[in-house]
């Protein structure tokens, strides 16, 4: 209103009617934006909840970790499978995960992935919230990442997007055969 009061009328007077009609057609026209609008966050709220769910429910367990090492993401299957809530592993390191036999490889790998930046599998015995122990299967993808982009001048990163499977079952049957040959 402030805008339209400071600029000067240049235009010559229209009648009423034709300023009010054109003004239901802007309102019609704003009307069906705003239901567009509705219908794409609808969208885009459904996507999300559906991602959400083959995330959280996945039957592998999926994580992400900083460069640094440290669990950002976790779903519900790795919280399980780590036997731990999710906020006793969020913003802490995996390394603590990994049982004490298996953390020189666990940090031989770690760094050769985020070096090497291509997808790795390693095998490790990692150590539940309990101490319970269970064999697991990582497969690393890589993940680029933009460090202080925020701040300016940021450095690239990676950081490595992790699935998780427990083959503690295999490894005993592999073991059982071995024993009977």
């Amino acid at each position: 209103e402030a805008q339209l009061a400071a600029t000067p009328q240049a235009t010559p007077a229209r009648p009423v009617a034709d300023l009010l009609h054109e003004l239901q057609v802007h309102q019609i026209e704003l009307e069906m934006q705003n239901e567009a609008l509705r219908q794409t966050q609808q969208a885009f709220e459904q996507q999300r909840d559906r991602y959400l769910d083959l995330y959280e429910f996945a039957p592998v367990g999926y994580l992400t970790l900083s460069p640094e090492g440290i669990i950002t993401e976790i779903n519900l299957t790795g919280v399980k499978l780590l036997g731990r809530e999710r906020k006793a592993l969020l913003q802490h390191r995996f390394a603590a995960c990994v049982t004490p036999e298996d953390r020189d490889v666990w940090m031989r790998q770690f760094l050769s992935v985020k070096q090497h930046a291509a997808p790795l599998s390693v095998e490790l015995s990692l150590q539940r919230g309990d101490g319970s122990v269970f064999q697991a299967q990582l497969e690393y993808a890589p993940q680029k990442v933009i460090s202080g982009a925020i701040t300016g001048g940021g450095s690239e990163q990676t950081a490595l997007r992790v699935a998780l499977f427990d083959v503690s079952e295999r490894k005993a049957t592999q073991a059982q055969m071995r024993l009977q040959a």
